[in-house]
């Protein structure tokens, strides 16, 4: 995993190589926890993002749609192996990706809404 550079969250969020990250009001009333910390896995690299927990600073949480989120409640780093990692220090909800889709790929013309 790539601790050696990083980025601070804004008070809107973040993005990690494609996967955005935005600071949301609340989290929705259909989530429930997640008991792993892996937000997408590649296909093609066996790379992954993950969020990094540690003691009580955040839990991950998934909608029935299959909508990621983080519950920050202290400084939290999410990791990657290339894409180093994003340090979220305000307390709140972020939510990963877009809703339905944890990336988004540009060809130059279009967006085409993925799911690793």
């Amino acid at each position: 995993m790539n601790t050696q550079f990083g980025v601070k969250a804004n008070k809107i969020g973040a993005v990690q190589g494609d996967v955005p990250f935005r600071y949301i009001a609340a989290l929705p009333n259909n989530t429930r926890k997640r008991t792993d910390n892996i937000i997408a896995r590649g296909e093609a690299t066996g790379h992954h993002h993950m969020v990094e927990v540690v003691e009580g600073n955040a839990q991950l949480y998934a909608d029935d749609l299959g909508n990621l989120f983080i519950q920050v409640n202290e400084p939290v780093r999410v990791l990657h192996q290339e894409h180093g990692y994003i340090l979220f220090t305000q307390p709140g909800i972020v939510q990963i990706g877009l809703a339905g889709a944890l990336q988004v790929e540009y060809d130059g013309e279009e967006e085409r809404r993925v799911r690793d």
